[in-house]
Formats: structure tokens, sequence, C-alpha cells
């Protein structure tokens, strides 16, 4: 332990920095700062993907720390993979080519922050690398020689500038494989194929702007450099001194992220993503790197009885400067109509036409009563909270909205939604029950506002429930018309389709979910992991549910669907391990597998009994692994 809150740990670096990058910001400073944004959007991912962490990102590099040397060696060569198909359609000279450095060392750590010997050879080991490539220490290339398959130049003894002792260090030699149409050159590898021991690249994208996990990057969905405006809408701060506000805040930012999201000019990131930076002070840059857009929208709202105040900024991240700023005081009533205004002056700051359609469902469906409005921004932040408690106390809040404005659709979809969450989640005393009257509110919902894209999509999702496959998919279909921004409407649409024996359809609409939602919920990855199972692609499928594991390992369908994905694969240990976790979860276990048919609700025999016989499988491992 060194001086008061400084400590010493032994962890695997990552350094990164552009080759050549003054010479790139000379000949055209935006396409530069607009492609770096985007190649740290896919590092962000990559690194937080293969359990590491971000440290900082000081110019044009960036600086990351991982607990495992092999995570971060995969993470270097999947980082290098997918700028190599990001650069692949631009011309040589506008190359974006980083050079990644690996160690593994010891470091000082303050607060978020490392320093040290550790981080300086990382940094020097990146300045060997040749653009596109990767350098690693004796230390790294002792850890990981046996377990991953690369081939190494040994580049002997190195001497650093302020480095006592000197460094062996090793590159990294692979070729791009020829069915990629590259041309010779020197880029890393698959990092999953090596980690399977063999130069597998069967496994490889099928075209530049895809993940080799299906999760959409930069380059397909959400490229800063496509014509359609990206924007996030940042969590609103609470400025009415009363932490009870606090849900009053949250409904304003939800309500401009819903308004912006049916505007199909332009593409807008989803709440949970977006709710992920409240109460952090990040910069404008880092976050447009991270979500992939161009424009931020920051602001706050003060409360006080009937009167309201919002103060708002439109900011561009390339530049950090505002595009506009105004402030707004209000009477309560009219909070419709300045958010109104908000919405508008950001589609004219953008440059956005509206079609004749969405200028007709700018003018929303209002209470009758501003309590009502109230109290359904109360609910949903119950509801947010995603407990048994708050989903009853969020049901609670709901109703009161509905009893003042049995005509406010807003509040019946909610109370659906929240009815069928607390049925999915087992929370319901009589879940047919509740599935019913989540029925019956969405359908109120929807009659009285068949324009409202929540109440459609969860409409969908009680349809799907019930089975009735088509007219979900045509209540989600046309939740998505009305707002092609809704991530939420996009994942189910791509489990109805998965469901019904469509899964190649359904990655498209899975990855767009992820595109809209970069910190999307563990069930997308269920979601894609299906996709991938339905094709009987299962070494995909394992990948997308072992993370979906880490990231929640109470999450029962994820096990269930690893457990028959691995038996199908022959992976029979895992297989056992993977059922044994959903026993324990599910104590109630049938003996039988007739219970997945409400699990996963497939439409075709064929597709069930694939499931059935690769959880039977497992089970049977599992019994023989106890005996």
């Amino acid at each position: 332990m060194g001086p008061e809150g400084i400590k010493r740990k032994l962890t695997a670096i990552l350094s990164a920095d552009v080759a050549g990058f003054s010479r790139l910001m000379g000949d055209d400073e935006e396409a530069t700062l607009k492609a770096l944004i985007a190649a740290r959007a896919i590092m962000s991912l990559e690194i937080e993907r293969w359990n590491g962490r971000v440290v900082s990102t000081p110019g044009d590099a960036v600086l990351a720390e991982f607990g495992s040397v092999v995570d971060a060696m995969h993470c270097a060569g999947e980082i290098q993979e997918e700028l190599w198909h990001q650069n692949a359609a631009l011309p040589a000279h506008r190359r974006l080519e980083f050079r990644i450095g690996v160690h593994l060392g010891d470091v000082l750590v303050e607060g978020d922050d490392i320093y040290g010997d550790g981080v300086n050879v990382a940094a020097r080991l990146q300045a060997l690398a040749d653009p596109g490539g990767t350098c690693i220490s004796g230390t790294v290339y002792d850890s990981v020689r046996h377990k991953l398959d690369f081939a190494y130049d040994d580049l002997g003894a190195q001497s650093f500038k302020n480095i006592a002792e000197s460094v062996r260090a090793f590159k990294i030699r692979s070729t791009v494989p020829r069915e990629l149409g590259a041309p010779p050159g020197e880029v890393m590898p698959s990092a999953r194929a090596f980690a399977a021991g063999r130069q597998d690249t069967s496994r490889r994208h099928q075209g530049a702007g895809q993940f080799p996990d299906g999760a959409a990057h930069l380059g397909e969905e959400r490229s800063l450099t496509h014509g359609e405006p990206s924007i996030a809408v940042l969590p609103f701060d609470n400025m009415s001194g009363d932490p009870e506000q606090e849900y009053f805040a949250d409904g304003v930012t939800e309500d401009l992220i819903t308004a912006l999201s049916a505007i199909s000019g332009i593409f807008v990131i989803a709440r949970n993503s977006v709710f992920s930076y409240k109460g952090k002070a990040v910069r404008a840059r880092k976050i447009g790197a991270e979500l992939g857009v161009r424009y931020l929208l920051e602001g706050s709202v003060r409360k006080a009885g009937r009167r309201v105040r919002i103060t708002a900024q439109l900011i561009d991240v390339l530049t950090e400067g505002h595009l506009w700023a105004e402030h707004y005081d209000r009477d309560l009533q009219d909070i419709f109509s300045l958010q109104d205004e908000v919405t508008g002056m950001i589609v004219a700051a953008l440059e956005v036409r509206l079609t004749d359609s969405e200028q007709l469902r700018m003018a929303r469906h209002e209470p009758k009563d501003m309590k009502a409005y109230d109290w359904m921004l109360r609910g949903r932040e119950r509801f947010m909270r995603f407990t048994k408690e708050s989903n009853a106390e969020g049901q609670r809040m709901f109703q009161e909205a509905i009893d003042l404005d049995d005509d406010y659709a807003t509040a019946h979809a909610w109370m659906a939604r929240a009815l069928a969450s607390q049925r999915y989640q087992g929370w319901s005393k009589n879940p047919e029950g509740s599935l019913k009257e989540a029925y019956r509110h969405a359908q109120r919902a929807v009659d009285l506002d068949d324009t409202l894209p929540f109440a459609l999509v969860t409409l969908a999702l009680i349809l799907f429930w019930k089975r009735q496959y088509e007219q979900a998919i045509a209540a989600v279909e046309r939740a998505i018309e009305f707002d092609p921004n809704e991530a939420d409407a996009h994942n189910v649409i791509a489990a109805i389709l998965n469901s019904v024996g469509r899964p190649g359809e359904a990655l498209k609409s899975i990855r767009k979910a992820m595109s809209l939602n970069p910190h999307y919920p563990v069930y997308y990855l269920f979601t894609l992991a299906s996709s991938y199972f339905g094709q009987e692609d299962y070494d995909r499928a394992i990948d997308m549910l072992e993370r979906g594991a880490i990231r929640d390992e109470t999450f029962l369908p994820v096990h269930v669907l690893l457990a028959a994905s691995y038996a199908k694969g022959n992976k029979t240990r895992k297989a056992a391990a993977a059922w044994k976790k959903c026993q324990d979860l599910k104590a109630d276990m049938p003996d039988d597998f007739d219970w997945v048919q409400e699990f996963l609700l497939y439409k075709n025999p064929e597709d069930q009994k694939r499931l059935a016989l690769g959880l039977e499988a497992a089970h049977k491992q599992t019994l023989a692994s106890s005996g």
C-alpha cells in the first residue's frame, strides 16, 4: 500500500493510438474527428464485451485495463478486425489505423486512474506496432502463447526511455482472409477463432458494418458519417431542490425522447442507454463516441407549485459547442406545448423535414387533468425500478391517473406494461388474471390512440404471449411505423420472428434494437442468441448467452437456452453445469420438457423439439455427472 488513497495492483493494460493522426487532421479535421468518434465507439463496446474498463481517452489515444491478459488479447484482436472492416470502404489516405500495445504489469491506482511503469511500457509497445497491428510484452507472451494460437515475431529486448529495465517485445502477425477480398497486408485475426485453437474464418463478417456477435456498430446502423442526424437526450437535472421531484425531471426527459423518436429523419438513442449517464459528469465527446451520436440534448427542470422552468442546450459533440440554448418559464398546464417547442427547435436546428403525418402526430393526446399526468410520471418512475414492490406501487399510481382520466391512453398503456411484467416476472398470484387485465388495458390504450407506439408494443407483447403471432407482428410493425427509433419494438418483433421460425429476419431487427440502445439489457442478448440457435449456429448462440449470464446470473431464460446450446454444440460438461444452474434458479423444475412450450413460445413443432432435445441431453449429462 502506498500513500493514502493510492494502491498497487497487477493488471493487463491496453494502450492504443492513431497512426499519422496529425496528418489526417491536417487533411480533413472534421472527417477525422467523425472517424475517431466512430472508432472509439467500436473500441468501447469491445472493451466492455471482454470485461475491460476504459481508463481514459486523451487526444487520439485509448487506455484500458483488464483483469485477464487473455481477455485483453481477445479485445485487441476484435478491435483491429472491426476497425479493418470500418476502414475497408475508405481510400487508403483516409483510413484511421490504430496501433495497440498490450502489457501485463504493476500499476498505481488512484481513483479511476492508473499510473506507473506498467502504463508507460504499454504505451512504448504501442509505438512499436505497425498501423492496424498489435505489439505485446514478454510477460503477455508468456501468459498467452500456449492459450492463443497467434503467430508472433520476436523483436528481442527493447530499451525504452525512462524505463529502467529492457522489455522483450513481440509483434502479432497474421493475414486477412482472402474471402473478404482483402489486399495483402497485416491485421489482427479473429480473437475468438484463435481462442478455439484454430484460424477459423467461417464466423467472420458477411459484410462491413456487423460485429461477429451480430450487434450492429456505427458502420451499419448509426454511423456518424451517415446522412441521418443522430441524437441522445441526456437525463435532465432536477433543480427543484426536492429529491421527490426527480420523477418529474425524468418524465420530461422521457417525453422528449418519445417525441423525437417519432421523427423518421432523426436517429434517437433509447432511454435505457441515456439514463446510464444520469448523475455522472462525462464529457460530451466521450458520450457521443460511446453512443455513436453527433448531438446531445441536455438541460434542467425546476418545478415549483404551478410553475415549471426548463432549460435546454443542443450540443455538437465534435466541437462540444452549443448549437442553441434556451430557457422556458411556463405554467405547469403548458408542459406539453413546451415540450413540443423544444422538439421543434431541435428539428429546425438539425434541418430535418417532417412528413405531413409526423406534423399531425406532433399534436399529442393530453390528459384532461394535469394530476393524471403527474400520477402517470410517478408510476412510470416506480415501474422502472423493476422490483416486485415497485411494480405494485406503479400499478397503484397508474390507477390513480386512470381514475382521474379514463381516456388517458398513456396511463392505460403503462398499466398494461406493469401487469404484463408482473405476470412475466412471476410476481403475480394469478398470472392468467394479470395477463387478461394487461390485455384489457393495452387494448383500451390502442382504442384511445392507435398511433401511440408504446401502447402498440405492449399490446404486441401480450398478443405474443397469447400465441396470436400474426396479430402481434401487425401491432409491433405499426408501432415501428409511428416510431422507427423505438428500440424495444425492434427487439419484440425479433423475438416473435424467432418464435415463428424466421430467425434470419429476426437478426436484422435485433441488430437495429442494439444500435438504438447501445447499453442494451440482457434480454436483447437472449433474443440475439435465439436467432443464432434457430439457425443452428450454436457457437454464436453460446457466445451471446455467456455474455448474458455474466451480466445477469439470475435471468433464467439465458441459462435455459445456454444449456440447450451447449448440448447441441457437444459441450457436454458445460451443458450439465448450465442445466444445474437452471435447477438452482427454478426449484420447481418439472421432470419433463413440456414446460418450455410456454417458455419460448415456439410456433413450429420442429423448433420446439430441437430445444427440448437439447435440454434433455443437458439433463441427462447432469444426472451422469452427479452419479
